[in-house]
């Protein structure tokens, strides 16, 4: 049943996290890790759910990025630990 899927999903997590990799050894100046390993994990997601590379600097990402926080924020009744809760 996952046979085919995995492969795919391993290949998309691959290449995002390259990236990643790519960006932290660009970096020069300090930077807010967790931000940029919250938006890698999103995009893995998203790409899994919609099929589309997006980049951090596109509209729809930033949008569903905000639409994720402003959810989690609103459902969290006892600060950060929802995350753990919603995942």
């Amino acid at each position: 049943m996952f046979d085919r899927a995995l492969p795919q999903t391993e290949a998309i997590t691959i290449e995002v996290i390259e990236d990643l990799l790519n960006f932290f050894a660009s970096q020069t100046q300090p930077f807010n890790p967790r931000e940029v390993c919250y938006k890698t994990t999103f995009k893995i997601i998203t790409r899994l759910l919609a099929g589309k590379k997006f980049s951090s600097y596109e509209k729809l990402f930033k949008c569903l990025v905000e639409y994720e926080e402003l959810g989690t924020k609103t459902m969290s009744p006892a600060g950060s630990g929802i995350l753990l809760d919603i995942f």
